[in-house]
């Protein structure tokens, strides 16, 4: 109980520094719900593309083998670029983890002296230095899943439309865009859809989002978390163990 107390009283007493934290949280955790839900919207567009499809003859499809190619090709390019970005914003979440913890360190010597001067050892106080940001990470974490709850279809529906024009994009840089309309006016010559063209292409167009609200929120947390424990654990504790040696040799 007096471990817990002693860091929220830390957190009080380092709110300035703490803010940082928190402002890095906030960033980490939009940016990673709105790359994992731009995967998922990814997905669902390319798994009811496949779908769609299967309204189609062999026969039929077999003249098209160019348009399906090259779309699934579009989806895949947009599918590795988005969980590419993903884990480079992991990897800069763990840089700037470690960044927080040498600075954390520097401006706290003195008060980590007087913890191993009473008797603290050093994985106790990595430990309470620890749960003093675990404590900012997830209540700023709580806070944004709170909104995403509130306005996440909101957010769903335009990340839908974010990943659409992207897809559109990476198509005609593709340089197919007028073959694929030619092969497409072919395809719907003789066959009647609910859908046109453009709708087998890239399903779902329109304001209904493919995905029901923001997804991908236990993976930032976990991905967040562990980037945490791992960056700043290992400089607290290496921080630490270097001050007791210092004691001991004076």
């Amino acid at each position: 109980m007096r471990f817990l107390e002693r860091a929220l009283k830390a957190l009080n007493y380092h709110r300035r520094a703490y803010i940082a934290t928190a402002v890095w949280t906030l960033v980490f955790t939009i940016l990673s719900l709105f790359l994992l839900t731009f995967q998922a919207a990814n997905r669902g567009a390319l798994a009811a593309f496949k779908g769609r499809l299967g309204q189609f003859d062999k026969s039929a499809l077999s003249g098209a083998a160019k348009l399906i190619d090259q779309v699934e090709k579009t989806y895949a390019t947009v599918g590795q670029r988005l969980q590419l970005t993903w884990w480079i914003g992991v990897l800069v979440s763990l840089l700037v983890w470690i960044i927080f913890a040498l600075l954390f360190a520097h401006f706290r010597r003195q008060e980590t002296t007087a913890y191993l001067m009473v008797g603290k050892n050093a994985g106790d106080i990595t430990a309470q230095y620890l749960l003093e940001n675990v404590l900012v990470f997830t209540g700023v974490y709580v806070l944004l899943w709170l909104l995403a709850t509130l306005f996440g279809d909101t957010a769903a529906s335009w990340i839908n439309d974010l990943n659409r024009h992207w897809f559109d994009t990476q198509l005609t840089k593709s340089g197919a865009s007028e073959d694929l309309r030619t092969i497409t006016k072919k395809l719907f010559a003789n066959r009647l859809t609910e859908f046109n063209d453009q709708g087998l292409i890239f399903p779902h167009r329109g304001p209904r989002p493919m995905e029901a609200g923001i997804v991908g929120m236990l993976p930032t947390y976990l991905a967040g978390l562990a980037t945490m424990l791992i960056g700043q654990g290992s400089v607290f504790l290496t921080a630490i163990t270097a001050t007791k040696r210092r004691m001991l040799h004076h």
